[in-house]
């Protein structure tokens, strides 16, 4: 955001009852999953102001683009160029108000990711003989990311007078993570019913290596395709494209031009990135 969140607030305390409706449990959810430490409508004053700030930049810019092309100042031009500047802001928004999603969306991934160690962690500490809160404490102290993060709410919670079950059952309504939530619930039922820890986290850890097994499987194949996407669209099309386009100028139906082939090369360059991008953003975000 252009606009840091405090200034946002401060400047915008009157928008209140129009941002009321958009201050949803859905926004609620994804900022607490997400751990941004802000109120949904705090959050929504913020997002709206760094919205107006992208329509007065966007706006302004378009407007100075028209008014270059034509020469001539009137209403249609800055009716263009803020209305422009309006879909864009009003784009910025929406992008805005599912940020938090995205970001507990990606937490969720990692947390998913530092599972697998964080548990056969746990379980030697079980195997020692280590009770459930020294060994989250050890785990935590191992130096884990984001799991870590997740602990020692746990553990915070216990510490304010929360039993182990209802600290548990705090982190499996709130945490992203599929997995994170599976083994809350699990431990939950494991401490009600008095079973084997021992045998439960070898249980889930076996389950979540099955997991990345089929991650990583079904990536393998996806990546078969990608690649092929990537190579038709960024080698082959291009190179028959231009050698269609040689041959078609020599009968005189098409000039190849110094502009076109600059805006083919241009393309490229912009279409390359995006594929590679695409690629990397699917690939399972897996530590073994």
């Amino acid at each position: 955001m252009l606009v840091s969140v405090d200034k946002a607030v401060k400047a915008s305390k009157r928008l209140n009852k129009l941002l009321k409706p958009l201050n949803t449990d859905f926004l609620n959810k994804s900022l607490r999953q997400a751990r941004f430490k802000i109120k949904g409508l705090d959050y929504l004053r913020a997002a709206f102001v760094n919205s107006l700030v992208y329509l007065l930049l966007f706006g302004s810019l378009f407007t100075l683009l028209f008014y270059s092309q034509e020469q001539a100042l009137n209403y249609f031009i800055f009716i263009r160029g803020f209305g422009i500047g309006l879909g864009l802001s009003t784009l910025f928004f929406a992008v805005f108000y599912v940020y938090p999603k995205i970001i507990a969306g990606k937490i969720g991934e990692i947390i998913d990711s530092e599972l697998f160690f964080a548990l056969n962690d746990m379980q030697v500490q079980v195997k020692a003989k280590v009770d459930l809160y020294q060994a989250i404490v050890n785990v935590i102290e191992s130096g884990y990311d984001k799991v870590g993060d997740e602990l020692q709410e746990v553990i915070d919670n216990v510490e304010s007078g929360k039993s182990m079950i209802e600290a548990l059952k705090k982190i499996a309504l709130r945490t992203k993570s599929s997995f994170m939530k599976r083994v809350s619930w699990q431990l939950i039922n494991s401490l009600k019913a008095g079973s084997s820890l021992e045998n439960l986290l070898e249980s889930l850890i076996n389950e979540l290596e099955t997991h990345y097994h089929s991650l990583i499987s079904n990536y393998t194949k996806e990546l078969n395709v990608l690649t092929l996407v990537y190579l038709t669209l960024a080698v082959v099309a291009p190179t028959i494209g231009i050698t269609v386009m040689i041959i078609l100028s020599s009968f005189g139906g098409l000039v190849i031009t110094q502009n076109l082939l600059s805006i083919i090369v241009g393309a490229l360059l912009l279409i390359q990135p995006v594929i590679i991008g695409f690629i990397n953003s699917r690939r399972p975000l897996i530590k073994i």
